[in-house]
């Protein structure tokens, strides 16, 4: 499971961690910039823009739902922005 609190600012650089819309550029990878957040959602900027697409871009929140087959059976709902900061990144995602 991912971190439960992502902290971001104004400017931090983030990658996309799912498939949103590969046709607009937005595929795993995607290096963004951060220019406004909300309480269910992130604007952002495009690091290297795609012909065409739009220079800004809202990403969401997605739910998530885990259910546990272990013992009794649970499951809870989670919302998550598919995103990760990416200062740093290993030589396969750069």
């Amino acid at each position: 499971m991912p971190k439960y609190k992502l902290e971001l600012k104004k400017g931090a650089m983030v990658m996309l961690m799912r498939n949103l819309d590969v046709e607009a550029g937005l595929s795993n990878g995607t290096k963004l910039f951060v220019e406004e957040m909300y309480e269910y959602g992130v604007m952002c900027s495009f690091v290297n823009p795609p012909p065409g697409a739009e220079k800004r871009i809202f990403i969401s929140a997605l739910k998530f739902k885990h259910v546990d087959k272990c013992g009794p059976t649970f499951s809870f709902v989670r919302r998550q922005l598919p995103l990760r900061l990416c200062y740093a990144m290993t030589i396969n995602k750069a």
